[in-house]
């Protein structure tokens, strides 16, 4: 009898040590997949943050240079300082141009015409470039109200001020002058903060230059071609030449 309880009580004793060491393998199982699952995440996440944002490339972000007067050479670090750029920007929340310029190995001036391009390219949301501060901000409620009263007219129609105005609901044949002032000193304002993208402004003819309207026109006419020298985008004469902006090489349209 006592060795039928003995026997009772090690069957037991297995079965609990069977089931105790059957969840704890399943929990190490569970912790191990856990991990895993958290080492994916971060990987993508990482991947998300090191990739460069589509539709960018450099021979873009050149013509688009171009259309500023800023002549840039071929950078065979274009592709990590855009990713650079867009990271600290977009995932990091940085603010501090400077810091921004030094981490993506940009000069000053280098690092606005990129961040210019990014928010051309709608990769960067409405923040505006305080110059004075060095710094990279939200814009206003106050500016924000601006640019949903201009966006569509400069972004969808590429209107001149005068056409913006009539097109505004309180526009009057006896304020429409007046009107069209205040709209070009509104976007005057909006562009010297780097609020609004792919323009220029003229405040001599007080007429507004569209990058995408001037791509087109110059298509027509002239070639861009890179030259063997410094990689910079020149635009040549169909079947004439150019000097480069840049290194002053002399650029010709062999076709």
């Amino acid at each position: 009898m006592s060795l039928y309880i003995f026997c009772l009580i090690l069957v037991v004793i297995l079965i609990v040590v069977y089931f105790y060491l059957n969840r704890r393998n399943n929990l190490n199982i569970r912790k191990s997949t856990i991990e895993k699952f958290r080492e994916i995440k971060e990987q993508l996440a990482y991947n998300d943050y090191t990739k460069k944002p589509s539709n960018i490339n450099e021979w873009s972000y050149q013509r688009f240079c171009n259309f500023f007067d800023e002549i840039e050479p071929k950078d065979p670090e274009f592709d990590n300082k855009i990713i650079k750029i867009y990271d600290m920007i977009v995932n990091e929340k940085e603010t501090d141009l400077d810091k921004i310029a030094e981490i993506s190995g940009c000069n000053y001036n280098e690092l606005i015409l990129k961040i210019m391009y990014l928010k051309n390219k709608r990769k960067i949301g409405d923040l505006y470039i305080d110059r004075g501060d060095h710094a990279i901000r939200n814009c206003t409620k106050e500016d924000r109200k601006l640019l949903d009263k201009y966006s569509k007219y400069i972004y969808d129609y590429h209107d001149q001020p005068y056409d913006i105005a009539r097109k505004l609901p309180e526009c009057t044949a006896t304020n429409i002058n007046s009107l069209a002032k205040k709209v070009l000193d509104d976007l005057i304002y909006l562009d010297e903060k780097y609020l609004i993208n792919g323009l220029n402004i003229d405040k001599v003819d007080n007429k507004i230059i569209y990058y995408t309207i001037e791509k087109h026109k110059k298509e027509k006419d002239y070639i861009s071609i890179n030259c063997k020298t410094c990689g910079a985008l020149i635009d040549v004469p169909r079947g004439g030449k150019a000097r480069c902006g840049y290194c002053k090489n002399i650029v010709v349209d062999k076709n």
